[in-house]
């Protein structure tokens, strides 16, 4: 929910949280899901209520992927270990 434009990921999210967090002297927890909040609110804002979780199904879906490959790589090594 990095690198692409206005493809904020939790990772993101949190780092930019706890950066104004420590600019603001230490915030308590409260006030950083306020941040968060407002943080999703413009990225909702700007990109369109969608972008977010368009973001989050489009990761799942690569990750996925790799598990598939993966698994294909893994059915390939234990079918070259089979006797026949």
């Amino acid at each position: 929910m990095a690198g692409q434009p206005h493809g904020l990921t939790d990772f993101l999210i949190a780092r930019i949280l706890l950066t104004v967090a420590n600019m603001l002297g230490g915030a308590d927890i409260e006030d950083l899901r306020l941040l968060r909040h407002e943080v999703e609110a413009l990225v909702k804002e700007k990109s369109g209520k969608d972008h977010l979780r368009k973001k989050k199904l489009q990761k799942e879906l690569s990750d996925l992927d790799k598990e598939a490959r993966k698994l294909v790589v893994l059915a390939k090594d234990i079918a070259k270990r089979a006797p026949r």
